[in-house]
């Protein structure tokens, strides 16, 4: 009876611990029963910040001036991915304030910044992007404890904190950036830029039929080009957005 109530207990253990050895050196794999709607445990790090990016990189609101949304627009978003996709996401808030303006305050510094928005989005942009799903509980580190005979049992998804063997802790909070990581990165490729590109692309399209007649000249295609280039379009995109311009610059001479 004992025997077999301490194998059901050692099975359950194998499917919800770490995989790690014991003094023998076998290492468990852990198998995960979850479902795939089941939502994903919030794992702790040490290294968790608060959601809010640094408010000398971003600004708290949406710039309500139009100086400062041309200054934010052509500043790069940090590096750090959640950051990263805030300031993407105030960033399409600016564009939009600036699209919505009166077409005679439509202005060559604010085709510019949009442009530098779109080239920003591309830059970011991974082609055939395939996801790569973050795990529901990060596994700690295959660490030896301090006198290097056997092998700490940590369970999957614990505190850092919890960890006294600082290599280890080290491990396991590199892990759990690491997979946090790949969240964000999905979440990047897969949803904010699909909803914010088209969007600053039509933005694009529209300032430079307003502002690019006023300040090119006949023939002078310096300034298109230029937009063109800081916005990473493609040649075919860039035909189009040549014909847009031309027409309009056609349609105020016969006004």
């Amino acid at each position: 009876m004992i025997t077999a109530m301490s194998r059901g207990l050692l099975l359950v253990l194998y499917g919800i611990l770490a995989c790690y050895c014991d003094s023998s050196g076998v290492e468990y794999l852990c198998a995960s029963t979850a479902s795939k709607e089941a939502p994903q445990p919030k794992s702790h790090s040490a290294n968790d910040q608060p959601t809010r990016p640094g408010l000398s990189v971003i600004p708290q609101l949406i710039p309500s001036t139009n100086a400062v949304s041309l200054e934010f627009l052509t500043t790069p978003c940090p590096s750090e991915l959640r950051q990263k996709l805030q300031c993407l996401r105030l960033k399409h808030e600016a564009v939009l304030n600036i699209a919505h303006t009166p077409e005679e305050s439509a202005s060559w510094g604010s085709l510019i910044a949009v442009a530098t928005y779109l080239g920003e989005i591309r830059k970011l942009t991974i082609s055939n992007y395939v996801a790569l799903p973050p795990a529901l509980n990060v596994r700690p580190p295959f660490v030896p404890n301090s006198k290097g005979t056997n092998y700490t049992l940590y369970f999957a998804g614990m505190d850092p904190h919890l960890i006294s063997n600082s290599a280890a802790r080290e491990a396991y909070e590199t892990a759990i950036a690491r997979n946090q990581s790949l969240g964000q990165m999905n979440e990047l490729q897969l949803e904010v830029i699909p909803s914010i590109e088209p969007t600053a692309k039509a933005a694009l399209f529209t300032l430079a039929t307003r502002v690019l007649p006023r300040v090119s000249g006949k023939g002078d295609h310096k300034r298109v080009s230029e937009v063109a280039d800081t916005a990473q379009l493609t040649p075919s995109e860039f035909k189009h957005f040549m014909k847009l311009v031309t027409d309009a610059a056609e349609g105020q001479k016969d006004k």
